[in-house]
């Protein structure tokens, strides 16, 4: 199997303009693929991220983190972005929250199977 992933090791910590917290540059071809990352929170924030090319958004999402200083709270974010055709540019997942110093990216990967790869069908 071939492909791309791109894994973020530590955390970064999410502002209210989008940042990019992984980027790679696949192959031109086809592929499957999307991005997750934890994100820690401590008061509530809406958290934003999405995956994008030179030609544009792929997929994004919104998620509400419900956080708390005495506990934050951690939560899933992930962007499908399904099948789609890279043109050899840089591929970036990123994240903003809508409150600035609340909320951290972990555990970040952006990762796609190539279709280009797997055998024509009969």
């Amino acid at each position: 199997m071939s492909g791309f992933r791109r894994t973020l090791v530590g955390s970064i910590p999410l502002v209210p303009t989008p940042t990019v917290i992984a980027l790679v540059t696949p192959a031109p071809g086809a592929y499957v693929g999307g991005a997750t990352a934890t994100v820690t929170s401590t008061s509530p924030t809406n958290i934003s991220c999405s995956v994008s090319d030179a030609g544009g958004v792929l997929g994004q999402t919104t998620t509400a983190v419900a956080g708390d200083p005495a506990l934050p709270a951690n939560s899933r974010v992930s962007v499908q972005i399904g099948v789609f055709t890279s043109d050899g540019t840089p591929l970036g997942f990123a994240c903003s929250s809508d409150v600035e110093g609340a909320a951290v990216a972990s555990n970040t990967v952006l990762a796609g199977l190539s279709l280009d790869a797997m055998p024509e069908s009969p």
